[in-house]
């Protein structure tokens, strides 16, 4: 039923069969955007016409089970996050699930029932929506990991100059690497030890602002966007870890959330993660997921040594062995020259070239454009007695106007927020 009042062309549509929802969902949601219009399934019939009219004809109370995500007894943490998602859930004009504020709001009274029942109101397309956001919590979207896997079998060291250097060393093991701007790394910005050469990239382009992609066979330096898609609603699975640790169900997907924050501390700051059942849900785009997948894979990878050695492990307390060793070697007492005073010089001197911190035995990266403002910074002597290697840093970071965070394996030097 095509509404007079529509206001604009729309192709005459074929009687949908009985599996509409599968065979014609897409076809019209791509014909009503492009018309400005919206459409209803309703006690049989399609009804086209304006948003405000399909909304005023379908508006009312609705319900979903929401009992498969909030657990049996109730999981206030997972029921919170299911409740909180249908509150704020939008639909992008590219056609991506989202919880942009700047969109509509799609649900509203959004009420958890004693029977798990999630109760809302909202119109049909409303109702898609969250249909679609549960469908997408059943099933979510096949994994991929990323673009430098590869690579990660040969190892870097040393002063990276630039992203050519990087490129050369992939050459020779036969993959192609596109750049599409020379982008370099002044005044010892990136210094690797021992990097695998797929994190290696991940970090040039991460210090570039940039992203990696494949592209027929080729690694490619693109634009975040190109490379990791939109930012939307995405989920990720954890059956593993929950077969290796089912007496954590109810803890586990919380736990790895806060994991994965302190791994990644500037990378996750202010991206939306919830805990459901056997899920995360984030609001972020493929870095994210990547990320997520990293520490739940290390996690599952140290629960099968415990149990192959018939030991417990606490998924809570847990820390990968890369971060142990990292943070043993921060709280190593401050050796430098032995003085208790770290000299004065520039900070670039100071960090890469007075001998003061060779105790240091992971990677220190600083952002290029830190480099290029603060390398000739004169930093006078700072008192450094009874501190730690991680103090000494921290304190040449901030006379620097600079902060020192630890994330994905590296000591980051960037900018003071």
């Amino acid at each position: 039923v095509l509404d007079r009042h529509a206001g604009a062309p729309v192709p005459a549509l074929a009687s949908p069969p009985k599996t509409w929802r599968g065979t014609l969902r897409g076809e019209l949601d791509e014909t009503m955007r492009c018309n400005d219009l919206e459409w209803a399934w309703y006690d049989g019939t399609i009804y086209v016409s304006s948003p405000a009219r399909i909304e005023a004809l379908t508006l009312q109370e609705r319900g979903i089970k929401a009992g498969p995500w909030v657990d049996t007894p109730l999981n206030p943490d997972w029921a919170n996050a299911v409740k909180h998602l249908a509150e704020v859930l939008r639909f992008s004009p590219d056609g991506c699930l989202t919880t942009r504020n700047d969109l509509p709001v799609l649900v509203q009274d959004v009420r958890l029932l004693p029977d798990h029942t999630l109760s809302y109101r909202a119109d049909v397309a409303g109702e898609r929506r969250l249909h679609e956001l549960f469908d997408l919590l059943q099933n979510p979207a096949a994994e991929s990991g990323p673009a430098t896997a590869v690579l990660n079998e040969q190892r870097v060291t040393g002063v990276i100059r630039d992203c050519a250097q990087l490129a050369q060393q992939a050459g020779q093991r036969n993959v192609r690497v596109v750049v599409k701007q020379d982008l370099d790394f002044p005044a010892q910005c990136f210094v690797a030890r021992n990097t695998p050469l797929g994190l290696a990239f991940e970090w040039a382009a991460r210090m570039q602002g940039q992203g990696l992609r494949n592209d027929a066979g080729a690694l490619v330096m693109d634009t975040l966007p190109a490379c990791y898609g939109p930012q939307e609603i995405r989920v990720i699975g954890l059956q593993e870890a929950l077969k290796l640790a089912p007496a954590d169900e109810r803890i586990l997907p919380q736990a790895l959330i806060r994991h994965v924050k302190a791994w990644y501390p500037d990378l996750f700051a202010g991206v939306e993660c919830h805990p459901v059942r056997g899920r995360i849900v984030l609001v972020g785009d493929m870095r994210h997921v990547f990320a997520v997948q990293r520490v739940r894979d290390e996690l599952c990878a140290d629960l099968r040594k415990a149990r192959e050695k018939n030991q417990p492990l606490d998924v809570k307390a847990w820390k990968p062995a890369w971060r142990e060793d990292l943070e043993k070697n921060l709280a190593e007492p401050f050796r430098g020259d032995g003085s208790g005073q770290m000299p004065a010089g520039t900070f670039v001197y100071l960090l890469r070239q007075s001998g003061q911190f060779t105790q240091v035995r992971d990677a220190m990266l600083a952002e290029p454009g830190l480099m290029r403002a603060r390398a000739a910074r004169a930093i006078p002597a700072l008192d450094v007695k009874g501190k730690t290697l991680g103090e000494a840093l921290a304190a040449l970071a901030e006379a620097a106007g600079a902060r020192l965070v630890v994330e994905d394996e590296a000591l980051w030097f960037r900018a003071a927020r």
